[in-house]
């Protein structure tokens, strides 16, 4: 049950962020999820962040709910949905982590969900030694992915949440490309695709990197996973040039940048294109062409 402690600080609405020891913050940055420490130090009822705090999510909750220990899908979903409320019930900046309106409010959400999977991925991952990874959250479904030896094997492990910090501030000096998290994929899908482009200088085979892993809610359309895997794509290849003489009809000339392995305005026209006709055609035929576009790349 929620502490004395924890009732009365939930009145702040942007609380401080509690210290971190090494594991937690380790954790939060790789989950891209440092702007819940404050909201968490509230609801938990804490001074200081640990491994163990987070793999205990939700005991210092409304509800008293601890995460983890929820084994039924649907059951750990709607716990989900409760904590991510409560936790912008208690730092109303995550209410506008989709931008500002009651709309808004609601993808936020969306975003937290995505941040708590990730956190207990990581969180369990760091206790076992283990190496399961999450794609996503929503309030009913959760998207786990247990790496094959294979995945882990086309993986580009050194590839981090800095690195990530670091190509969207590249992305908005050479397009005014301006990215939100939920508009891109997982860490453990960026190490994938970072691998295949960084090593291998290609967009992976769907074969290998599935269209399905860049969904985060149950309720992403095909536009929406196809949106997330060229801003991933961009993300990872940002200002990344090509070998004089390659030939791209001019597609990647960048003026003062060159000619660009990924030229984010192709990306942004691209999308905008499809945004125009969505609306004129069903979600499966979306997928036919999100899924040719995939192939092309």
């Amino acid at each position: 049950m929620p502490s004395a402690a924890t009732s009365s600080s939930r009145k702040g609405k942007k609380p401080s962020k509690p210290e971190l020891d090494d594991q937690a913050k380790e954790i939060l940055t790789e989950a891209d999820a440092m702007k819940l420490g404050g909201a968490i130090k509230v609801v938990e009822g804490i001074k200081k962040c640990s491994l163990l705090v987070l793999l205990a999510l939700g005991v210092g909750s409304k509800a008293g709910v601890v995460l983890s220990e929820v084994t039924d899908p649907t059951a750990l979903g709607l716990a989900r949905l409760e904590y991510a409320k409560e936790l912008q019930g208690a730092d109303e900046r995550l209410e506008k982590l989709a931008g500002s309106g009651a709309e808004m409010k609601k993808e936020s959400l969306g975003v937290i969900l995505r941040w708590l999977v990730n956190i207990a991925i990581l969180a369990t991952q760091a206790r076992s030694g283990g190496s399961s990874t999450s794609s996503s959250s929503t309030p009913g479904t959760s998207y786990v992915t247990v790496q094959s030896e294979e995945d882990r094997g086309f993986s580009l492990n050194t590839y981090s949440a800095e690195d990530i910090k670091d190509a969207k501030g590249s992305l908005i000096k050479i397009s005014n490309l301006r990215l939100k998290s939920h508009l891109l994929a997982s860490m453990a899908v960026f190490k994938r695709v970072a691998y295949w482009i960084k090593m291998d200088g290609s967009v992976p085979s769907p074969d290998r990197v599935k269209l399905s892993s860049f969904r985060v809610a149950d309720t992403d359309s095909y536009f929406m996973l196809l949106r997330r895997l060229l801003y991933t794509i961009a993300v990872v290849s940002a200002a990344m040039t090509v070998q004089t003489g390659t030939r791209d009809d001019g597609a990647g000339l960048k003026k003062r940048w060159g000619v660009l392995w990924c030229n984010p305005d192709v990306v942004i026209d691209l999308i905008d294109e499809i945004d125009e006709v969505r609306d004129t055609i069903t979600d499966a035929q979306m997928g036919v062409i999100a899924n040719l576009i995939y192939l092309s790349l």
